[in-house]
């Protein structure tokens, strides 16, 4: 699955026209979250198709580059799909203690931690949009970390490197994804089940402002257990950025449901994720 998400993703990208992108680029506009971010808040955007949130990422974008901030940390999903990651995570879930597994850590591209966030694609569009606007500026681009954290495990100051991560988030303004609502046959719920139209996005709302209240209590059982229920991909990095920036306001700037039923071999359909633009400030 996650190689054909991998392959229809980075499709998108390349078939896009510059005028195309520039429309994406644009329609960022329509929030603007750099004086969140610029008074250490987060931006949380989605990471599905760009044409159906694109915009989202980009209003992130946009934040990034209003602030003047010399550097960004920006926090990727890592979706953990390789038969390894899956029985990891399930034994996350059962609560047994991984703290030595080689797994349990925070990966990025100046670390050494592993190389599974190589393939991770939950930040390709947010760099994509994030190139794209450097050179219309003709701006400096920030430095940009990435860090893709995985089986936090309800205890994040326990993860490796999690020092090092601490002392980036003090000098840099930061950005993360997360798709907090997975819902339809392709995520296992059955048909009889599913929902759609407004019913869809009446329940993406609800659990999307039930998971963020648990963000701002800093509650991480509760907010795993939300986050199961849900099928968020928002484990670990909710979980961090409980642990670097709670208690913070947050705010839904918008909310869709995006079908993804094509990313699943034989069209999985009804199947969608809730695509949300969120600050917390």
């Amino acid at each position: 699955m996650k190689s054909r998400m991998l392959r229809i993703y980075e499709e998108e990208r390349k078939q896009l026209s510059d005028e195309e992108i520039s429309i994406i680029l644009d329609g960022g506009r329509k929030w603007d979250i750099s004086e969140c971010l610029k008074k250490g808040g987060v931006g949380i955007f989605p990471h599905t198709y760009l044409k159906n949130c694109g915009d989202h990422i980009a209003a992130c974008v946009h934040g990034c580059l209003d602030s003047f901030a010399d550097q960004v940390l920006v926090l990727g999903v890592m979706h953990g799909l390789s038969e390894i990651q899956v029985q990891l995570r399930k034994k996350e879930f059962a609560g047994e203690d991984l703290k030595h597994e080689r797994l349990r850590c925070i990966q990025g591209p100046d670390l050494s931690k592993g190389t599974e966030w190589t393939s991770e694609f939950s930040l390709k569009s947010f760099l994509f949009l994030l190139e794209h606007e450097v050179k219309r500026r003709n701006q400096k681009r920030p430095k940009i970390y990435l860090r893709f954290p995985f089986l936090v495990n309800k205890s994040p100051k326990t993860l490796s490197d999690i020092e090092d991560l601490e002392k980036i988030a003090k000098d840099s303004v930061l950005v993360a994804t997360a798709d907090f609502c997975h819902h339809g046959i392709a995520y296992n719920d059955a048909l009889s089940n599913v929902l759609t139209g407004d019913r869809a996005l009446e329940y993406a709302k609800e659990s999307i402002t039930t998971s963020l209240s648990f963000l701002k209590g800093k509650d991480y059982d509760g907010f795993i257990q939300h986050s199961i229920d849900i099928k968020s991909d928002a484990f670990d990095v909710g979980s961090i950025l409980m642990h670097l920036k709670s208690p913070l306001q947050t705010k839904v700037h918008d909310i869709r449901i995006v079908d993804t039923s094509a990313l699943f071999d034989q069209n999985q359909a009804p199947s969608w994720v809730a695509a949300s633009l969120i600050s917390c400030c």
